[in-house]
């Protein structure tokens, strides 16, 4: 996500800085022409579409008299509307982008989480936090497996996550733990969310017997 962000905040910032360059060698002119609207129209619509452009550099939007003025086929220098239009796509696209960037970087630091974790345990106190997981099992506590255990040896298809307590706790094997060259197994594993959201195994399979 953050390179989607990146990718628009530079995008837009690479427009703008098209537009200036190409004004250093030719003149932009701001002009305007309608069948249905008229200058106080035009107006009102530039000053909501440039309103947050207006408010980051003071260059005020251009009264009804000078928009009217430059109806067509009169115009004007178009500098100070590009100010306007360059820090209003500043304003709500580049920055913003920017600030998403930021946040989906943060988000993606496990000191991040940590920290969030942190803060939660000093505002409601680690009692809180007791509380919160009483009852639940995360199955990496012996106990969980104690029925597992009490069956003759075998091999445990397994989410893989659980590989490692069956192997510690356990006499059976697995087919697979969280070890990530263990690429081939882990896919293998795959199946056995049929068990884990309670769905029928796929007959056929030749897996339980």
């Amino acid at each position: 996500m953050r390179i989607l962000h990146l990718a628009a905040a530079m995008l837009a910032a690479g427009v703008l800085a098209g537009l200036y360059v190409r004004g250093l060698a030719l003149e932009y002119r701001a002009s305007w022409e309608s069948t249905f609207l008229d200058a106080s129209v035009v107006r009102s619509i530039a000053a909501i579409a440039y309103l947050p452009g207006a408010s980051l550099t003071g260059v005020p939007v251009p009264t009804l008299a000078e928009v009217a003025a430059i109806r067509a086929p009169a115009g004007e220098n178009a500098a100070r509307w590009l100010h306007l239009m360059a820090a209003t796509v500043a304003v709500v696209v580049v920055a913003p982008r920017l600030l998403l960037a930021l946040g989906a970087w943060l988000l993606s630091l496990n000191l991040v989480w940590g920290g969030i974790g942190q803060a939660y345990v000093a505002i409601s106190g680690p009692t809180a936090l007791a509380e919160s997981v009483a009852g639940s099992s995360d199955c990496t506590d012996g106990r969980d497996y104690a029925t597992l255990k009490a069956l003759p040896p075998a091999t445990v298809l397994s989410g893989i996550n659980q590989g490692s307590p069956i192997l510690y706790f356990t006499q059976h094997r697995v087919i697979a733990a969280p070890y990530h060259r263990n690429a081939g197994n882990i896919v293998a594993t795959y199946p056995a969310g049929f068990l884990f959201i309670g769905q029928k195994w796929p007959s056929g399979t030749g897996v339980f017997q």
